[in-house]
């Protein structure tokens, strides 16, 4: 289950579509944010990968929803807006602390 996110609006509905060739076992490079990328949310109170992509959804600014999962706590949900002048910002890489 990839999380990186495409939306279309169909007749006012929002349809959110998953990626499914993004490898999960990544997370977002930093220098995804020096070119533009944009923290959208930080959403302690959801751990789970479902209900992270949900919230992403729910958004039409937001195109990556990570879980991060800190030495110190349980996993959490952070939302990424990656579009800056119509362009993709983000970049992957491979981490073991927040999963795409």
């Amino acid at each position: 289950m990839a999380q990186v996110c495409f939306t279309a609006t169909i007749v006012g509905f929002l349809y959110c579509l998953w990626d499914p060739d993004t490898k999960l076992e990544q997370g977002l490079d930093i220098s995804s944010f020096d070119n533009g990328a944009a923290y959208l949310a930080h959403l302690p109170n959801i751990s789970d990968a479902e209900q992270c992509q949900n919230a992403c959804c729910e958004r039409e600014d937001c195109q990556i929803a990570l879980i991060g999962t800190p030495a110190d706590g349980r996993p959490e949900c952070i939302l990424v807006s990656c579009m800056k002048d119509g362009k993709d910002v983000c970049v992957l890489t491979q981490s073991t602390q927040f999963k795409v």
